[in-house]
């Protein structure tokens, strides 16, 4: 009897299933009762192979692919993934399957119900087509799939996942491709990440997700979590956690299509001296090149004497530069570049061999080929090259999708595959049957970015190996997050855009990319003043900070502003007093995979209310911000979940919940609603100053927000802010900070000693008590003069000032009675 699933004959059937401790291995074979209800994508493979691996406790890895092993899958030197086995009996997962028709699925165990199951789904696996579908709840909470303009909580549709240089269209296929996404649960989390590079499209509606697939094979990993923290944690540490950053790169960026002599270039920087509004690294677009050309400088706007000259006035005001860097390179003989890839044979070919041609910024350019065995050294070399001219600190790579003017070749069109629905002819701007080293550009067209991201990662790693790298890129695959950073691309000076920059942030955070922003006031458009006194407000707590707009547009940096000018620069202030805080989250990023922003269901997973939450989000776990994002409102309505929650700038308590409530909240124009959760420290540089560097040498305040119990806890996290963590072994600090019975306890490591690394001063929300004194406990005691404390009555703030402790020698604590 012929089985049939949801109207078609079911395809495959599971043979020769061989088991060990760790793993299941078979053959699926197509059943003698087939019938292919898709012959125009082509044949189904008769035989395929079957893999699942228990990886760790936590993560399980199944892998449909063809019994040869021939066919595209991402390679290990692109993304590295952990290989780690674990005994099925010490994992927290079953794992069931059906043999025929084959279907399999993956549930926790000692729980009822699949969180993973596409038993009763069909497979289709052809060459230029695969389908396996998985079932859900039909009330579920996705999140994740694939780079878009859109709500965080994923509704509906059709998900394309093929990178394209695209303008932030709503609800399209943009710039990066991550197959993950993480399903919200009955207050528990999962994530499920197909690892193939290959176009597809992802189907969630009627209760299933389906994966629709040009290529590759079906490479799947599951993640239990069980917390949505966990989830992210497992994916980073399955396919790389993030690069460590440096200090700098948190502070404030301005750039601008424009910039276009060092003339304007300088004055930018002044006037942002002038007005006093924290400023870190100053940015150039393509204006520095000779016609486009990358690795070049203009020999008139920017002459590398002249532009040395000023670079290192930044520096001694210790400030950075920027600079973008397209992947297309000027096809013109006598061009160092372009002679020294043709000598290399380090260029994209066309399926008959020729070099492909495609036409971006300079007219036309060739790509490079990122498989070739030379194209690291390559690049290394352009660039080493190149910044011996000018001692630029960090690259913007940009156009890495990548982008091409025309479809395909100059002188070819592009090939079309079978399956195309969402993957149509808009997204295709690249022949399909380009070659790179032996690889189709069908299957590695998502990789381009990821790629470029880590020769220019590399790169900058061997010519600065003192310095971390810092790498901003438009184009990100599975993986990125651990050479880049990334910026949401070009949006547009609208409400609607400084809306949808919460998700875009939030999303990324999932991707395991946390050093992520949007362009702030708009790429493209006219930023009207209040527009930009709200994206200054918000953009002030975005991981990554850039003021960004594009080419013969008004300019918007804030000093353009009259009002908005002070509130920038009073926003930016609180970023800066915050770095402390900041880099500790980045430096758990590194170390664990963590996000550093988080949305509400972090907190809260199973309170509803928080699920489609996407304009408010926490930095970390203990400050709340509520953004308005709304034109002419001066008020909010923002969620809080449970717990106490004071207000950041006056220390008033406003809220004592136990369970989640949404209030309404005044936001005048210049204000941003942020409230600080009971049971947080938050560590923050005592004042800012106009640079990170100078922040830094005010020392360490340590806001302490206490709960119900008078408990508070937090972490501080010190080093150089530059050096490669590898080399931090002997200069770091990490200490714990623990309140408890009104006395805080600094334990941990204590070894930086370079600027800014000592406590001055304490600010404790929540003291309803009377002070008597303050004592400080090392390997003395000693009571703090009763002139450096305050304490207010009335809104129970307590604040110590002038403490002057090392944090060098070992713990102490600091007691208040």
């Amino acid at each position: 009897m012929t089985t049939k699933v949801n109207g078609n004959q079911f395809s495959y059937e599971l043979k020769n299933t061989r088991k060990t401790s760790n793993s299941i291995h078979g053959n699926l074979v197509l059943s003698q009762h087939h019938k292919d209800t898709l012959p125009d994508y082509g044949p189904d493979l008769e035989n395929l192979s079957f893999t699942v691996e228990y990886q760790t406790p936590h993560r399980l890895h199944v892998c449909i692919s063809d019994t040869e092993g021939i066919r595209w899958r991402v390679p290990e030197s692109v993304v590295a993934v952990d290989k780690s086995l674990t005994e099925i009996e010490k994992c927290d997962y079953s794992f069931n399957y059906k043999d025929s028709p084959f279907g399999f699925s993956v549930s926790r165990k000692n729980e009822s119900g699949p969180i993973f199951d596409t038993i009763g789904k069909h497979l289709i696996f052809k060459d230029q087509y695969l389908e396996l579908s998985t079932s859900l709840p039909l009330d579920s909470n996705i999140y994740g799939l694939g780079e878009v303009a859109a709500s965080f909580r994923r509704e509906t549709g059709r998900f394309t996942l093929f990178s394209r240089d695209a303008p932030c269209p709503e609800n399209e296929n943009l710039y990066g491709t991550h197959p993950f996404y993480v399903e919200l649960r009955d207050g528990k989390a999962h994530g499920v990440l197909l690892l193939n590079s290959n176009g597809m499209d992802v189907i969630y509606e009627n209760g299933k997700i389906t994966y629709k697939v040009i290529g590759g094979i079906l490479d799947f990993y599951v993640f239990l979590g069980p917390t949505p923290q966990n989830v992210v944690e497992q994916y980073a540490g399955l396919i790389g956690r993030p690069c460590f950053i440096p200090y700098w790169s948190l502070g404030f960026h301005q750039c601008r299509w424009g910039y276009n002599t060092i003339e304007k270039f300088e004055e930018m920087v002044s006037q942002y001296e002038k007005a006093k509004i924290p400023m870190d690294a100053a940015w150039i677009d393509l204006d520095y090149m000779d016609a486009f050309k990358i690795f070049t400088f203009h020999p008139h706007h920017f002459p590398p004497e002249k532009f040395v000259s000023y670079v290192e006035k930044l520096h001694k005001n210790h400030r950075k530069l920027v600079v973008i860097v397209d992947p297309g390179i000027k096809v013109k003989d006598g061009y160092d570049v372009y002679d020294e890839g043709l000598k290399k044979d380090v260029f994209m070919k066309r399926a008959d061999g020729e070099n492909f041609v495609g036409r971006v910024w300079p007219g036309e350019t060739v790509f490079p080929d990122w498989f070739h065995p030379d194209t690291q050294q390559f690049w290394t070399d352009m660039m080493t090259r190149w910044l011996k001219q000018v001692p630029i600190d960090g690259i913007w790579i940009d156009m890495n999708e990548p982008a091409n003017f025309v479809n395909g070749d100059i002188t070819h069109e592009s090939n079309h595959f079978p399956f195309k629905k969402g993957i149509d002819s808009k997204n295709v701007n690249l022949v399909q049957r380009v070659k790179q080293t032996g690889e189709l550009e069908y299957d590695v067209h998502n990789l381009f970015g990821h790629m470029e991201g880590i020769a220019t990662h590399n790169a900058l790693r061997a010519i600065r190996p003192d310095k971390r790298p810092f790498v901003l890129s438009r184009s990100t695959f599975s993986g990125s997050g651990k050479f880049v950073a990334h910026w949401l691309g070009d949006n547009e000076s609208s409400w609607r855009s400084l809306e949808l920059s919460i998700p875009g942030m939030l999303s990324f955070q999932l991707f395991a990319i946390p050093l992520v922003g949007a362009d702030i006031c708009g790429f493209n458009g006219v930023c009207t003043e209040e527009l930009a006194i709200r994206w200054a407000q918000l953009g002030s707590f975005y991981p990554f900070c850039r003021n960004h707009n594009a080419i013969n547009l008004p300019g918007q940096e804030f000093y353009q502003f009259e009002k908005a000018k002070q509130i920038a620069k009073v926003a930016l202030e609180i970023r800066y007093r915050l770095l402390p805080y900041w880099y500790t989250g980045f430096y758990r990023a590194y170390t664990n995979g963590s996000p550093v922003i988080n949305p509400l269901w972090f907190l809260e997973p199973e309170g509803k209310d928080t699920w489609a939450i996407d304009q408010q989000f926490l930095v970390g776990k203990g400050l709340l911000i509520t953004p308005v994002t709304q034109e002419g409102a001066l008020k909010v309505t923002g969620y809080f979940p449970p717990g106490i929650w004071y207000d950041f700038f006056t220390g008033l308590k406003q809220l004592d919940i136990v369970q989640g409530i949404w209030k309404e909240l005044e936001a005048p124009l210049e204000v941003i609603p942020v409230h600080v959760h009971g049971g947080s420290i938050i560590p923050m540089h005592v004042r800012a100053e106009l640079t990170t560097f100078v922040s830094r040498t005010t020392g360490i305040q340590l806001l302490i927000a206490l709960d119900r119990l008078g408990l508070a806890s937090g972490e501080l996290y010190l080093d150089d802010g530059e050096t490669p963590p590898e080399n931090l072994a002997k200069n770091h600090s990490l200490l714990t900070l623990t309140v408890r019975d009104s006395i805080l306890m600094v334990e941990g490591i204590f070894q930086y000693d370079g600027p800014g690394s000592f406590l001055d001063e304490i600010l404790v929300y929540g003291v309803t008590h009377e002070i008597d004194e303050i004592v400080f406990t090392n390997t003395s005691t000693k009571v703090i003069e009763r002139n450096k404390i305050e304490w207010n009555r009335e809104n129970g703030r307590l604040f110590v000032r002038e403490l002057g402790i090392p944090l060098l020698n070992g713990g102490f604590s600091i007691s208040w009675r």
